[in-house]
């Protein structure tokens, strides 16, 4: 099995009572809303770079590229509408 691909096996299994938490201290809380808190904290993140450095960059993209991919990996997910544009087809 590739690195890859058990890593996002990992994140697919943990990723709901991660945001559950995140969102409302209760680990059987999320909502599959909750994603959006993922592209919350990546616009929170671009906004506050000012000058970005490799590393800084390097964080952003990989969690962009994490959100676009468990977009695409978690059947029925609703993304607010505004997002979807951007998101959907990057």
């Amino acid at each position: 099995m590739s690195p890859n691909l058990l890593s996002r096996k990992l994140v697919l299994a943990q990723i709901k009572p991660i945001l559950g938490y995140i969102v409302t201290l209760d680990p059987l809380g999320y909502n599959a809303n909750q994603i959006d808190v993922l592209f919350l904290v990546l616009g929170t993140i671009a906004a506050r770079l000012t000058t970005p450095g490799e590393r800084q960059l390097a964080i952003m993209f990989q969690l962009l590229r994490t959100c676009i991919q468990l977009l695409r990996d978690i059947p029925n997910l609703q993304v607010s509408p505004p997002l979807n544009p951007h998101i959907l087809k990057p």
